[in-house]
């Protein structure tokens, strides 16, 4: 209990003083900030002033992200080729940001067309080579792909039953990979996060996996990619983002208490103005986070109303 209220109180304090940059930082202040209202929201805790400051840096990044369409999204204003990725990556910002902000569904749709039409019959993609999946090579094919489109579509609980059909694909080839299909500790963890979502047994399988393949230290557990692997700068960042899916996996799972070495780990890794290692390690790290807190907010209400309850008969 002393854990779980001492990251109550560092997610309070971060979240109630974190930076709200806007400008070329959206993509990695967009989820963050999104997180933050949520959570501030659910203990009561928003400002006035927060959320207009929020939403005014979402209103923003939102109009910088519509020059980067086409009929999907692309990098550099639009001029590149399509990509799934990056289309998903938008498309899961547009579904966090439109209960705050107004978001063009038309948006949404086409971004979804466009993957959609790029997913083959066993649910995987067409192979894609555009730039900016070249910094995100993990993603840009196979059993992270799937896994990040089916987050993505997902996340938002009214739009489950939207994409419903692309999602189930999603779901389906992941169900059939067992952790010998995979070569590394992300594909597991993402896997493992997609699968909790959508309600699939399979993620436990992945879960186990991570259990076995965890690094042990001070009471933190933490992967890297690969096994036997030295730490690098790059290796730590994806250490964070494994970090991040593996907590947000366990809380879908019902085992937010087992998280807990985790969260330990992660903390830790934060730099001086509270991001971590990367752009992409920021968002999924505060996510993470954000969500493991709201659901150990949620335990400690439900545990008092429990015992108000007894007391009172």
């Amino acid at each position: 209990n002393e854990i779980k209220e001492n990251i109550l109180i560092l997610l309070e304090t971060y979240f109630s003083q974190m930076s709200t940059y806007c400008s070329e930082h959206y993509f990695e202040s967009w989820i963050p900030n999104i997180a933050a209202l949520r959570y501030l929201k659910t203990i009561g805790k928003l400002t006035k002033e927060f959320q207009t400051k929020i939403e005014s840096c979402l209103s923003t990044g939102y109009q910088q992200l519509l020059g980067l369409r086409k009929d999907s999204f692309s990098l550099w204003d639009g001029k590149n080729n399509s990509s799934v990725w990056f289309t998903a990556y938008l498309v899961k910002l547009l579904l966090h940001a439109k209960d705050f902000v107004p978001v063009n569904n038309r948006y949404i749709e086409e971004g979804f067309d466009f993957i959609k039409s790029q997913q083959l019959l066993d649910g995987d993609f067409a192979n894609q080579t555009h730039e900016f999946d070249k910094m995100e090579k993990r993603l840009h094919s196979g059993v992270p792909l799937v896994a990040f489109v089916a987050i993505a579509f997902q996340e938002n609980v009214d739009n489950k039953t939207v994409y419903k059909d692309l999602v189930d694909k999603c779901l389906n080839y992941l169900s059939l990979k067992t952790a010998a299909d995979m070569d590394d500790n992300f594909a597991i963890a993402i896997s493992a996060y997609a699968l909790a979502l959508g309600g699939r047994h399979e993620a436990e399988k992945f879960i186990e996996v991570l259990k076995s393949n965890v690094i042990r230290s001070d009471e933190q557990w933490y992967w890297h990619r690969e096994k036997n692997k030295l730490a690098t700068a790059d290796s730590l960042s994806i250490s964070v983002e494994i970090a991040a899916y593996a907590i947000m996996a366990f809380v879908k799972s019902g085992k937010s208490t087992e998280a807990l070495p985790i969260v330990k780990w992660l903390i830790a890794q934060r730099n001086s103005v509270g991001g971590f290692y990367s752009t992409t390690g920021t968002v999924v790290g505060w996510q993470a986070l954000a969500m493991i807190a709201t659901e150990f907010y949620s335990e400690e209400i439900n545990m008092n109303l429990t015992i108000n309850y007894e007391n009172n008969k």
